[in-house]
């Protein structure tokens, strides 16, 4: 079992997961200090990038990969300045698209489930990590995806 209860759940529910599959934490680390130099935060979520890529899940989700395609909208650095040209904060860093909006506060070390309602990014949960931004914010948000319920974060 996995430490990530979206790796469980993409073990349990493949069809709901396409990842682009392992990127070295280098170059992970690489994109992040070129994009926001001196960025230390979000560990976990340089871990799953290691571990995943990025990718599409829950039918309507992106995590955005550091090395994405910009033409398929997956691109973490192109999509957070697309999103800053829209009003999206510089003290946040989005990992992920979709239903829901993922970032990660640089300022806070939070991750944030927000709702795009622009001009304003509606802030919807904090949270400590990224397992329980995904468990107990855009997880518990949807219950057709038949997922267990015993999320324990």
């Amino acid at each position: 079992m996995s430490r990530w209860t979206i790796l469980n759940d993409a073990r349990i529910q493949p069809v709901l997961f396409s990842w682009r599959g392992h990127v070295p934490r280098a170059s992970v680390v690489d994109v992040l200090e070129t994009y926001l130099p001196g960025f230390l935060g979000a560990p976990d979520l340089i871990d799953l990038w290691t571990v995943t890529g990025g990718g599409d899940f829950l039918e309507t989700e992106t995590l955005l990969s550091p090395v994405g395609d910009p033409a398929l909208g997956d691109a973490l650095v192109d999509t957070n300045e697309r999103y800053h040209l829209l009003g999206f904060p510089r003290s946040g860093l989005l990992f992920s698209t979709g239903t829901h909006l993922g970032a990660f506060d640089v300022e806070v070390g939070e991750d944030l489930l927000l709702r795009d309602a622009r001009p304003r990014f509606v802030v919807e949960g904090r949270y400590r990590s990224f397992d329980a931004w995904y468990a107990r914010g855009l997880r518990a948000l949807r219950a057709e995806w038949s997922l267990p319920q015993d999320a324990s974060v």
